[in-house]
């Protein structure tokens, strides 16, 4: 759903080093997203204390992030942080000394809670894990957690739990209770050797296998007979798969091929499916009830399969962590989960980084590592093993698209999630073969008996799966890894790691041993010692220690190998990994407080970050009574940014304070001095902040490919942020800029982005040249004349590295004009939206593209102009938004359709769709034609369509009805007629711009009209070749030709003098020389004046 102040997801650079220890990240990333939803969203998050956050991504730039205090908090002041792994924070300053002490660091945690779907679009209440006493105000009381000593429960938004709230309820801590997302091969099984464990007779036969995923497609035909029990632990109401990941993984683990005459089976196509739906018809499920479902699936299966993770700073100590480990211990069950697809170091998600789990990343066809295949890293050796996990074809749910369909039946994806059911399905067929192994014995030999591949043990651990070597092997490693964790820095005794290895057969196996380990750039170190050989005795075990010597680590960081035990027919494989600490020194920063902060007042923080690698140290303590933070940090380059505050009730002011470069070679002491702090003003004649407007100051750091972003701001308009000196640096870059509205009532706005150029003054007291503003004459319309309710709008300033830096909104008059002014630094881009009133504020949004302003210019900017209609969006220019809709295209023998239902620009989108208000008032069909047959029909503005994978002509009928909502433009009806071939990408769909004659209050004040005709932009060129136009001064029932000049697609005509009250309606004919065809009724596009 979008809103006014709408949001973005998270492609960004940059990230604030200064905060509150990092939160918790939901960085599930399903591998293909569903091809028939939207693309993507904007959000509104509302954050327990009741203060909304607005998001919105750019398209190859960093998100857009702007804030409203709640209800009584627009004396708080707030911090928002960018981080170069895409987390956004925004932490309000009365919350920040209790994060992590009392409140879970994901609560402020804005990615997270986008990706979980705790935006206010997705629900009105936070999910929560509780420890209190009494007095929690919660929407309903929820699953008891006795583990945790907590309760689940969902707190309303709209009683926000500011800290007096939370203390007065007796709460001790506070966890999100996290969304986890499914993390979504016709790969030949042959990869992975199944058909010589089938031969082998491991085929799973006798073995469950429990599933937690959206649910299942029972009635495919892949999953007929397969499936021995169902149970539902979601908020949806039943077991069925309506979001397709589910059924995708159950296949791929038992499926029969049925529907592809047994060619696409799965791995174990004996074993007997249990399906735990923990996972909604959206593809998410809170933690509690996964908790919920594994506690099931391990009292009932002995493997359980899961392809779903949530990301966190601390996953460890994750719930669904100590579950999965505690569970194994207490049932024997074995987890096999999904990595993750974050690809980058050290993102293992939980509950895949509990030590009892197999997790699995993801390999390509040709055995190379997926770039999205999440990588463990310092001490976490994971994943251990890895599987097909790109292009996966299995079963698609009847009714989804997850993926790219490929046909009615199947469905192709990408992801962890795929390579998990592999060998979920593989440890069924081993656990056949040796029904005594337990979890352990079951793990490790699948990861023994693993292939060598591209990439590194923190990629792929053995490599991958290889279940017709473990099927059919009588020597397996004991032990699936050997992990040496962290060595001290200056250690000298050798570390050791016991290693067996257990032989089945009925003769003694001498293996030969060697052993690799190098540093994370790929040099060897000798640092591994064992036995050259060890013999495993018929029916025993055997084994040697691994020893490591630390002095041979020689640089710190990760480093990864493996032991290779090898015999005759025999080569099996043991991951290694250790990381060597750095040396260390003690970084003591020291804050002085504002000038005339109250004894007791001052608190904050301090963020040092590693300016060559942000991975390797970034951290944030918070400063203690006397403001003093101590931090071991090792020896390099760093930036340290803090925030000193003065939180006196109803007075609060903050300042950033540090230095954006600072070599740490020894132990070291510096000074964060506030106590000559400036307030920060920005003026013009005749204008004064606007209360409703942040002012503040934003500070960004680059160095190489990495962005540290940080601001503080304040609401109300009077200072409360303070500049104290910040110098400009050596290496790298460092921008630094002031913002605020200023207006002077209501006719006039200014918005200012100012660039201090590198470095931060004592203080800034900042007047725009007016020469150097850019005028925008701003005209907002009213639709039908009702001027009842004003017209939302909001511009946001953003900077040349991509970033939101500042936003100011306003409430215009609807038919009424403004003049506004904005600043015209280089490289300073607005981007502008408005929001027609009539479905609610904030509801329906319309854009302009992202614009840089010369110097002196004047423009003109109109809003809400009618007709309204449906058309198609190009996807093909850049955009704020991150509802913009995809593009219609055409792959095979699917034709995917998205279509913007009340479009007033060509190529504008309305972030309408899938929106609950825009549904519960609109009524729309779809339907699809090859030639005269009827291939399709679906009630919503997006859809997919199965076609024969041959060329030909099309036919596309939309009509929406919108009459509940609009009193013009109430009933459309549009048919698209098109050539397609299988290979064309994008749909020929011809557009009508319509330029009307009618004033502010979209009345006429004149008779001509113009149309434009041309084809979406994308799609093949072809030459409008003619336009009718017919008139209704009947709502259709009868209609009126007008005379139409013009060539080369644009015309005119003279439309009907309509009455006080009377409605016109537009019907219009276009086409052009590739054959495609748009015949288009608006009913009541206007009425007379």
């Amino acid at each position: 759903m979008r809103r006014l102040r709408a949001g973005l997801t998270l492609a960004l650079t940059g990230l604030v080093i200064a905060g509150a220890p990092a939160a918790a990240r939901a960085d599930t990333h399903p591998a293909s997203p569903p091809a028939s939803s939207p693309p993507g969203r904007s959000y509104t998050v509302t954050l327990l204390t009741g203060d909304v956050v607005h998001l919105r991504t750019r398209a190859g730039g960093p998100p857009l992030v702007s804030v409203d205090p709640g209800p009584g908090r627009r004396s708080v002041l707030f911090r928002r942080d960018i981080l170069p792994d895409g987390t956004v924070r925004v932490i309000p300053l009365d919350v920040a000394a209790k994060i992590g002490s009392v409140y879970d660091p994901a609560l402020f945690d804005v990615t997270a809670l986008i990706k979980d779907g705790d935006d206010d679009a997705h629900r009105s209440d936070l999910p929560l894990i509780v420890q209190h006493g009494s007095g929690m105000r919660a929407l309903a009381a929820g699953r008891t957690l006795s583990s945790l000593g907590a309760t689940a429960v969902r707190q309303p938004k709209k009683q926000a739990l500011t800290p007096k709230a939370t203390s007065a309820a007796g709460v001790r801590h506070i966890w999100l209770d996290r969304k986890v997302r499914a993390t979504a091969l016709d790969h030949n099984l042959d990869q992975i050797g199944a058909p010589a464990a089938w031969k082998a007779s491991a085929t799973g036969k006798g073995v469950k296998v429990a599933v937690l995923d959206t649910g299942v497609d029972a009635t495919h035909p892949d999953l007929k007979g397969r499936i021995a029990e169902q149970k539902n632990f979601s908020e949806s109401p039943d077991t069925v798969d309506r979001y397709g990941h589910g059924t995708h993984v159950a296949a791929t683990i038992a499926g029969t091929g049925a529907a592809a005459n047994g060619e696409r089976r799965g791995v174990a196509p004996d074993a007997d499916l249990m399906i735990g739906k923990v996972l909604g018809d959206d593809g998410y499920g809170d933690e509690s009830a996964i908790i919920a479902g594994m506690e099931w699936a391990a009292a009932n299966a002995p493997i359980v399969s899961m392809s779903l993770g949530g990301y966190s700073d601390d996953p460890a100590n994750e719930p669904m962590t100590k579950a999965l480990d505690d569970l194994t211990a207490k049932d024997g069950t074995l987890f096999v989960v999904a990595a993750g697809n974050d690809g980058e170091r050290d993102t293992i998600e939980a509950p895949g980084i509990a030590g009892s789990a197999l997790t699995v990343g993801a390999v390509d066809g040709q055995d190379q590592v997926a770039g999205f295949s999440s990588r463990g890293g310092r001490t976490v050796l994971k994943p251990e093993i890895a599987a097909p996990g790109v292009g996966v074809v299995a079963a698609r749910a009847a009714g989804t698209t997850m993926g790219h369909a490929v046909d009615a039946n199947y469905t192709s994806a990408d992801g962890t999630s795929m390579a998990t059911p592999h060998v979920a399905g593989a440890a069924a067929d081993l656990l056949q073969k040796h029904p005594s192994w337990d979890a352990a014995h079951l793990k490790a030999a699948l990861v023994s008996t693993a292939d060598a591949t591209s990439g590194t043990v923190y990629q792929t651990g053995a490599g991958r799966l290889d279940i017709g070597t473990a099927a059919t092997a009588t020597v397996t490693g004991d032990q699936a890894t050997a992990a040496f964790g962290s060595v001290p820095h200056g250690s000298t005794a050798a570390l050791t790691k016991q290693l067996t290895w257990t032989n089945t057969g009925t003769t003694a196996v001498t293996l030969r041993l060697s052993a690799t380990l190098s540093d994370a750039h790929g040099k060897a170190a000798t640092a591994l010692s064992l036995p050259s050989a060890v013999s495993v005795p018929a029916g025993g075990s055997a084994g040697v220690t691994l020893s490591l010597d630390p002095k041979r680590l020689t640089s710190a960081g990760e480093y990864g190998g493996v032991v290779t035990a090898k015999a005759a027919g025999v080569s099996l494989r043991t991951p290694v990994g250790a990381f060597a600490e750095p040396e260390t020194h003690t970084l003591t920063v020291k804050a002085t407080a504002l000038p005339d902060t109250p004894d007791g007042a001052m608190s904050g923080w301090v963020g040092v970050s590693d300016l060559d690698d942000y991975t390797l140290f970034s951290q944030s303590v918070a400063f203690d009574a006397d403001g003093t933070a101590k931090i071991t940090v090792p020896s390099g380059r760093y930036i340290v940014l803090g925030e000193i505050d003065d939180t006196t009730a109803g007075k609060e002011r903050a300042v950033l304070a540090g230095t954006a470069e600072l070599t740490v070679d020894g132990d070291l002491t510096l000074p964060l001095d506030a106590s000559r702090a400036e307030p920060l003003r920005i003026s013009a004649p005749g204008m004064t902040p606007d209360p409703d407007a942040a002012q503040g100051l934003q500070i960004e750091r680059s160095v190489g490919d990495d962005t540290w972003v940080a601001s503080v701001y304040s609401f109300g308009g009077s200072p409360a942020v303070y500049t104290v000196p910040i110098a400009a640096v050596r290496t790298g870059v460092l921008r630094a800029y002031v913002f605020t509205r200023l207006t002077d009532g209501g006719k006039t706005v200014e918005d200012v982005l100012h660039d201090l150029d590198g470095s931060v003054p004592a203080s800034v007291d900042y007047r725009p040249d007016p020469k150097s503003l850019a005028r925008i004459d701003q005209r907002f319309g009213a639709i039908n004349g009702d001027v009842k309710d004003p017209v939302g709008e909001i511009r946001y300033g953003i900077d040349p590295a991509g970033f939101l830096v500042s936003e100011g909104d306003s409430q215009a008059p609807a038919g009424s004009t403004r003049t506004d002014y904005v600043t015209t630094e280089p490289g300073i881009q607005w981007a502008d939206e408005a929001a027609p009133p009539n479905l609610g504020r904030g509801l329906w949004v319309t854009e302009l593209p992202v614009r840089r302003y010369a110097a002196g210019s004047t423009q003109t900017s109109e809003w809400v102009r009618q007709p309204f209609r449906p058309g198609p969006y190009s996807a093909t220019g850049a955009t704020p938004s991150e509802c913009a809709p995809g593009a219609s295209t055409r792959s095979r023998g699917n034709i995917h359709v998205e279509l913007v239902d009340l479009q007033d620009l060509t190529d504008g989108f309305d972030c309408l769709t899938d929106m609950p208000e825009w549904d519960a008032v609109s009524t729309r069909s779809m339907k699809l034609y090859a030639g005269d047959t009827l291939e399709g029909t679906v009630d919503r503005s997006y859809g997919d369509f199965t076609v024969p994978a041959t060329a030909g002509t099309y036919r596309l009928d939309y009509d929406l009805d919108a009459s509940r909502a609009l009193p013009i433009s109430t009933k459309t009806s549009t048919e698209w007629t098109f050539h397609s071939n299988p290979v064309e990408e994008r749909l020929p769909l011809l557009l009508v711009d319509y330029r009307l004659p009618l004033d502010l209050l979209n009345r006429p004040n004149g008779d001509t009209a113009t149309f434009t005709v041309s084809r979406v932009a994308g799609a093949a060129s072809a030459k409008a070749t003619g336009l009718k136009l017919w008139t209704s001064l009947d709502d259709g029932t009868t209609w009126q030709a007008a005379d139409v000049s013009g060539t080369g697609g644009k015309y005119s005509a003279t439309l009907p003098h309509a009455g006080k009250g009377q409605a016109v309606s537009l019907r219009v004919q276009a086409t052009d020389s590739g054959g495609s065809k748009i015949d288009q009724a608006i009913l009541r596009a206007y009425f007379g004046a």
